[in-house]
């Protein structure tokens, strides 16, 4: 048994769906009947912008920022003041939020938590927590592998690794070498859900490719699919054959309808359709990728582990390295800013930035107490808010003064 297969165990797959319907609308974003949600919700503090944050985007001309203890941050002066969301129905930490407009938005995070907002962040429903998911009790689709090539019997000599015609492909372009990660039905010890207590496993990316369809990913290799606005979502493996349990650590949009999730060894999980398919993409890192993003030229950026960075321009076919031994910090998001510069973050309080394109990086911006960066936006008058641990920071551009 792997590692990582022991710290899975309980993983489960389960129908997402809502306790509570929402009343008949032809509204996708209709709000439907919170649970019981034991936690309680979201208190109320002045230090919202002192706790850890881990996530930003914006809703039209709004910044609206989530993080730990279910902190939801929305500002409408560019950053320049902040006020706390009126209603959050969780204390789980919330890691991802992405918007559609400037009035439809979800937040994922801890304890399996989906959350919607109709009002631009003010107030948020419930969608799926792990209560619902103990409550489905439904086990996650089977994997998927390749059938083994019949065994040559009419030419002693060929070698049993030689191909043979007829032999049935790989239906994706994923690893398959850890047999020892499923069982023989095709299930991961413990993808079996229902039991009184359900891990906590965390959404760490959500992205939407239109109003109604959405695909939050996370820990252990789990993603949820939504195809009506979130009133449901049913649980789904990306890539059947999959070898192993790696975590989803990001999820972001590319090109033409791509999208991509960065995982651990290196892989990089990739849609062509909007989400309807996806295969694995190899770069020549072997380490964790945590976070990514696209640049305004269509090409796509993904960081990690020890200051990796890797860039492709054809939809993830191919990855070229930049800045290459820049920092030994771990990445893990980054933004281009409006005059194309771009800001890349991580641990150790880093900040590398290209203003031509990628090919040089300087780390004159970075954070002298070294406190972690999780992500990175540009505010008012065109300096960086920094989110991580120290909550929100500011960052002017001009290197020459004073480096927080």
């Amino acid at each position: 048994m792997t590692s990582r297969l022991k710290r899975s165990l309980v993983l489960g797959g389960m129908t997402l769906m809502l306790l509570g319907t929402a009343a008949a609308s032809d509204d996708p974003y209709a709000p439907v009947a919170n649970p019981d949600f034991k936690a309680g919700d979201s208190t109320p503090t002045g230090l919202i912008l002192d706790d850890l944050l881990l996530s930003a985007t914006r809703a039209g001309d709004r910044l609206v920022m989530v993080g730990e203890f279910g902190h939801v941050a929305l500002s409408d002066d560019n950053g320049k003041t902040w006020r706390q969301a009126k209603s959050v129905p969780t204390q789980s930490t919330l890691t991802s939020v992405v918007f559609i407009d400037a009035q439809h938005g979800w937040t994922a995070g801890h304890d399996k938590t989906i959350l919607v907002t109709t009002d631009g962040g003010e107030t948020w429903t419930t969608q799926y927590t792990r209560e619902i998911s103990a409550a489905a009790g439904i086990p996650l689709e089977p994997r998927g592998r390749a059938e083994a090539p019949p065994t040559p019997t009419e030419d002693p000599g060929l070698a049993p690794e030689t191909p043979i015609d007829g032999a049935a492909p790989v239906d994706d372009a994923a690893p398959v070498e850890d047999q020892a990660s499923t069982s023989a039905d095709g299930f991961v010890e413990g993808d079996t859900t229902g039991s009184e207590v359900e891990p906590d496993i965390p959404f760490l990316g959500l992205v939407f490719t239109s109003p109604t369809h959405g695909i939050a990913v996370g820990g252990f290799n789990y993603a949820a699919e939504t195809n009506d606005g979130g009133k449901t979502w049913t649980p789904r493996r990306l890539v059947k054959t999959a070898a192993d349990d790696y975590h989803l650590n990001a999820a972001f949009a590319g090109p033409d309808g791509s999208l991509f999730v960065p995982s651990e060894l290196g892989q990089v999980y990739r849609s062509l359709d909007n989400g309807a398919t996806w295969d694995i993409v190899q770069t020549e890192y072997e380490g964790s990728l945590w976070g990514g993003l696209t640049l305004k030229d269509g090409s796509v950026v993904v960081v990690g582990m020890r200051g990796n960075v890797w860039r492709s321009r054809d939809k993830g076919t191919t990855w070229e390295q930049l800045a290459a031994d820049a920092t030994p910090e771990s990445l893990s998001s980054g933004t281009q800013l409006a005059d194309g510069t771009i800001v890349l973050v991580g641990i150790g309080g880093v900040i590398l930035r290209s203003t031509d394109d990628g090919k040089t990086w300087d780390t004159s911006l970075s954070q002298v107490d070294r406190k972690g960066i999780a992500a990175v936006a540009q505010g008012h008058d065109g300096i960086l808010l920094l989110l991580g641990e120290s909550g929100l920071r500011e960052k002017a551009l001009d290197a020459a003064k004073p480096q927080g």
